[in-house]
């Protein structure tokens, strides 16, 4: 995994251009679904590196589709944070899920439960999984209502919610 490759994706994602954005976002997907053991501890230090710019910049996708192209960048960035915080791909996840935390990136997610896209519905959900590994995920949600919401869409008939 190239860590200045990785970099430079986060500082595209943050950049105003779609077009760079989808590029940036890309990069990100393809190296969390083809990096295991050191080189994903490595990937998620670089997306914690900054005060956690990385995910910031992740999180703040959650929350901005206005259209069905920011809906794919949505769904890629969910892919993104699921993988992130997924113990199987970091062993250091546990630090993702707290600095998340700290970024609000629990108000972003539940704001993706909303959604009317089964995708990305399927995608929060899958996210919130690994996330609720970690108990302040759990009791946050836990506190806010979510499990009402998780169990209605438990019921769905679309296999990918």
């Amino acid at each position: 995994m190239a860590s200045q490759a990785v970099s430079e994706a986060i500082e595209k994602l943050a950049a105003t251009d779609d077009l760079e954005a989808r590029d940036a976002l890309a990069l990100l997907l393809d190296t969390c679904e083809s990096c295991y053991g050191k080189d994903a501890v490595a990937l998620g230090n670089v997306m914690r590196s900054n005060e956690g710019r990385g995910l910031r910049v992740l999180c703040e996708l959650l929350v901005s589709a206005k259209n069905a192209d920011d809906e794919v960048l949505r769904q890629q960035a969910l892919l993104v944070i699921g993988n992130l915080a997924s113990d199987a791909l970091d062993t250091q996840s546990s630090l993702t899920k707290g600095l998340l935390m700290q970024l609000a990136a629990h108000k972003a997610l539940l704001h993706c439960l909303e959604a009317s896209n089964e995708v990305t519905l399927g995608l929060a959900c899958g996210a919130l999984q690994n996330l609720c590994h970690d108990r302040a995920w759990s009791s946050w949600l836990l506190q806010h209502g979510a499990e009402r919401r998780l169990e209605e869409l438990s019921r769905s008939s679309d296999a990918t919610i």
